[in-house]
């Protein structure tokens, strides 16, 4: 049985490298592209109750921070990674819920690593 990743991005370039990324190592994902927080990213975390969520908050937006707490609202036992800038403040993810990191721009061998770290 593959481990299943949510993978809420702000662009198709984005999910597409991850996904397939992901896909050659049999994880399954499920995609929320710039969409709204409830309607994309919760609703689809509710839905399929995935093993592992990455959430891009690149922008710092009140609606990114929401949807980490309420991912680890659904599960506390999650891996939650986000995909970071520079800017972002790494306390206010981790009180939020964030378990790991990713520094944007994202490489192959970024996630490989981390997935690898995660254990499969």
């Amino acid at each position: 049985m593959s481990l299943e990743v949510l993978i809420a991005v702000l662009n198709d370039d984005t999910a597409n490298e991850i996904t397939a990324i992901l896909e050659k190592s049999d994880y399954e994902t499920y995609l929320s592209i710039n969409e709204d927080v409830e309607s994309g990213g919760l609703r689809k975390a509710y839905r399929y109750q995935p093993d592992i969520c990455i959430v891009d908050i690149k922008t710092a937006q009140q609606r990114d921070w929401y949807l980490i707490k309420e991912l680890r609202v659904i599960s506390s036992k999650m891996p939650i990674i986000v995909i970071i800038d520079d800017d972002i403040d790494l306390s206010v993810a981790e009180q939020m819920g964030a378990t790991h990191f990713i520094k944007s721009p994202i490489t192959n061998t970024s996630i490989e690593v981390l997935f690898n770290n995660l254990g499969k």
